[in-house]
């Protein structure tokens, strides 16, 4: 490696920083590059869905759902991260946001419509 490219990888690196945009830009790319999720990849995700949760719902939810709600969110981020289209946008952090949404309302239905009729006995 020259020290040219030393020096176009630092700056990348530096971009990524300050801008969490192309730091997941670059994961994405990488991820899809390799045929699957990085970890670092993985983590990004996790930590949005965590955000994203406790922005949307903070103390408003059980705290038991909380931990479902997440993986629920990092999980369908995992699964859908390459449909990402790079021609269409660069900000990949609203695509996986809205995605990371639609699970949180997949888990609504599946883990707290469930209790709302658990002391319900049919005939």
């Amino acid at each position: 490696m020259n020290s040219s490219n030393l020096i176009e990888n630092w700056e990348f690196d530096q971009l990524a920083i300050v801008d969490p945009n192309f730091a997941l830009l670059k994961e994405i790319r990488k991820s899809k590059t390799q045929g699957h999720a990085t970890a670092r990849l993985g983590e990004m995700f996790l930590e949005m869905s965590q955000r994203l949760y406790d922005k949307s719902f903070g103390e408003r939810l059980p705290k038991d759902v909380k931990d479902d709600f997440v993986a629920y969110g990092a999980l369908d981020a995992v699964q859908y991260y390459d449909r990402f289209n790079e021609e269409i946008s660069q900000k990949p952090m609203i695509y996986i946001y809205q995605i990371i949404k639609s699970s949180f309302a997949k888990a609504t239905t599946k883990i707290l419509r469930p209790r709302h009729y658990e002391d319900v006995i049919s005939i």
